[in-house]
Parts: structure tokens; sequence; C-alpha cells
């Protein structure tokens, strides 16, 4: 442990411990090791960090990539970092709150990969926000709780299967890639993690202009996992339109929205659409 963090680690946990009882530091090189290859870091590579903690992966990304922009909320970290990874001049490090931060001012269209370890309180809104926010990323390498993960990757009939797997999986694909040990953590957390990987798709599934319709019939779909589709898309429009729709693309009756692929989704999205237009 005192190989991997400096004493100034043990200060700050001392100076404000319950500021960090939420939080889990990675700790195992090995780990990091296999997060670099599987993003298949190169030196012309700029990558975006989300909540670098005390910059363990951090140095290892500065110490394989042309540019590395972290972004750390905690000011007691950002100080920490600012004051110990000077040594990294192709390192920049900014306090602020990911969620509320302009990332296009920061990135413009500049290509770039994503490696972080996320704060698993918040990862689903912090992986939304990559989603929505028009940045040309290349790829996502991503750790997050293991239920998180097996979430974005999921495949329909199945009872984690619901509206966010399918929203994710609209933009881009998704595949778990390795299981980490709560042993690779300090302090040691009560959950399993694993690293996700995410590429966007080349030509998007789901147009802009198709978009808003697209996700108000997921969420729609899966607001009560209980009933019957068709009676969660009611509020949508007349009973009657949705049967002729069911009718048009072969669904049964008594589907539920687990029972839908990624492109059932879209093609009843498109179907009512027609509805409107």
């Amino acid at each position: 442990m005192n190989d991997i963090f400096p004493k100034a680690f043990y200060n700050i946990l001392q100076s404000h411990p319950r500021r960090y009882l939420g939080q889990n530091f990675l700790i195992d090189n090995n780990v990091i090791n296999k997060i670099s290859e599987t993003a298949e870091l190169t030196n012309h590579d700029t990558v975006l960090e989300i909540g670098p903690g005390f910059g363990i992966l951090t140095k290892y990304l500065a110490d394989s990539v042309s540019e590395i922009i972290a972004i750390e909320k905690d000011t007691l970290l950002f100080n920490y970092l600012k004051d110990n990874l000077t040594a990294y001049n192709n390192l920049k490090i900014i306090n602020a709150d990911f969620l509320e931060i302009d990332l296009t001012a920061i990135f413009g269209n500049k290509k770039i990969k994503v490696v972080s370890n996320l704060p698993y309180s918040v990862a689903s809104q912090i992986i939304f926000k990559l989603l929505e926010s028009g940045l040309n990323i290349e790829r996502m390498i991503l750790m997050v709780q293991k239920e998180m993960g097996e979430r974005v990757c999921s495949v329909p009939n199945n009872k984690i299967y619901g509206a966010f797997t399918v929203l994710v999986q609209s933009y881009i694909d998704t595949r778990i890639r390795f299981k980490v040990s709560p042993n690779s953590f300090w302090p040691k957390p009560n959950v399993d993690s694993v690293v996700i990987e995410l590429i966007p798709r080349e030509t998007q599934l789901v147009s802009s202009a198709e978009r808003i319709m697209f996700n108000k019939i997921v969420k729609s779909a899966f607001h009560s996992r209980r009933k019957k589709m068709i009676n969660n898309l009611k509020n949508l429009t007349e009973l009657s339109k949705l049967y002729a729709v069911y009718e048009e693309l072969g669904f049964d009756a008594n589907t539920r929205a687990e029972m839908l692929s990624l492109f059932d989704f879209i093609n009843l999205t498109r179907a009512l659409i027609k509805l409107y237009y």
C-alpha cells in the first residue's frame, strides 16, 4: 500500500475522513495495464479521464498518450494532483463537476478516447452525458460496478435488460472486457467491478429527428415491466393505432418490453412517427 499511495494520501484521509468513505481507489497495477491494453493507447491519442482520484491511472495514461485531460470534482484531490503530477507536461487537470462542464468547449471536434474508473454513484449519468455530448469519441474504456456493466451490455429476455440498456446501445456497441476483484481497490468495496468497452457506431441507428420519440417510446415501454407493453404505450396514441402498428410489425398483443430488441424499438419508433407526420 505504501508503495502505491504517498504519505499525502494518508494525510488527506485523516484530515477529511468522511469525504472519502465512499471512494474506492484502484491500486492494482495489473488491472491498470489491462485497461491500457484494452484502450489500445498510442502516443497520438488524446484521452479524457473522469474522476482521476489520486492519479494512479492518470500517471500511466500520461506516459502512454499525447494528451490527457483529467476532470476532478473534489478540490482536495485536484490540489493534490496539481501539486504532485507537475512532471507531466501533457496533462491538464480541471477542477469541475463533469456533469456540469461544457465538453465541446474543451475538445471541439478532436478525436478522443475516454478511459476512466467512474464514480459508481453517478456512472449512468456520466455515460449518458458522454453519449449525448456530440464529442468525436473513438472508444470508451470504463470501470463500473458489475451490475451496471451487465445492464449496459445486456440482451433481450433478461431481467436486467431495460430502458437504460436500449438507450445506451442505440448509440454504441457494448462489451464487457474483464472483471475486477474488490481486492484491486482500497478501501475494498462490497461489490465486484467490470471494465466495459463502448464503441460509437459508425452510422447512428437512431437519427436526430427520431431521437426524442425513440427515447419517449423506450422509457414508456419499460415504465411498468409487469404490464403488457401496449398498456404502457397507450399514453402516446390511441389503442386502435397501436394495435395497427403491432400488426404491421408482427408483435403479439401480449408482448412485453424486455422481449424486444434494439432494432424492434427502432422499427416501433418509425412506425409510430408515421402516425404523427
